[in-house]
């Protein structure tokens, strides 16, 4: 094995970097919801076309992971601040 298919390989089993992990945490998918909320839509379509592309199925996958922890954390935080109006306003 080669140099070349030795760092062909490592970045296949590569993880995320935490600042593209965060990115796709704090910026899911509006592709969802069907609206141009999230500015980022576009970049982040772009790298998951790309880790589709040269075959990096861990990081498709850690990002497919990270949008949807996100997506539960707005929830999550929606639900708490209706929640806290809701005792505020009583």
């Amino acid at each position: 094995m080669d140099l070349e298919e030795e760092n062909r390989k490592k970045r296949k089993q590569a993880d995320l970097t935490t600042k593209e992990w965060l990115d796709f945490f704090f910026f899911p998918s509006s592709s969802i919801f069907g609206s141009n909320f999230f500015p980022t839509d576009d970049i982040q379509d772009q790298q998951v076309d790309r880790f589709r592309r040269f075959g990096f199925d861990k990081k498709q996958k850690q990002a497919r992971q990270a949008r949807t922890y996100g997506l539960i954390f707005y929830i999550l935080l929606l639900l708490i601040l209706i929640r806290l109006i809701d005792i505020y306003l009583m």
